[in-house]
């Protein structure tokens, strides 16, 4: 049986990931294990471009700021994010 997709997006249903389980094209996949997912590898590509640019190609002030996570709320950020300043970017940044 499948149920209809956005109906308690943060209630885990355990059937949800039952073997033999009904699915359509906006099915959630499974997490974990050692199969690739849809378009992973291009995350990760994208991701390492992101980071060499962000580290080799950039510059920028960190401010002080306040960094504490609270663990009990999701996204597990910082309430003011991540603040950057003067940032310059190019191949003699």
């Amino acid at each position: 049986m499948m149920r209809e997709f956005g109906i308690a997006p943060t209630t885990l249903i355990p059937n949800d990931f039952a073997v033999g389980m009904e699915t359509h094209s906006l099915s959630f996949l499974k997490a974990g294990g050692t199969t690739t997912k849809t378009g992973e590898w291009i995350a990760i590509e994208q991701m390492k471009v992101a980071v060499d640019v962000f580290v080799n190609r950039c510059e920028y002030v960190v401010p002080e700021q306040v960094l504490k996570i609270e663990m009990d709320r999701l996204p597990a950020i910082p309430q003011s994010h991540f603040i950057l300043q003067n940032i310059r970017i190019g191949k003699h940044a």
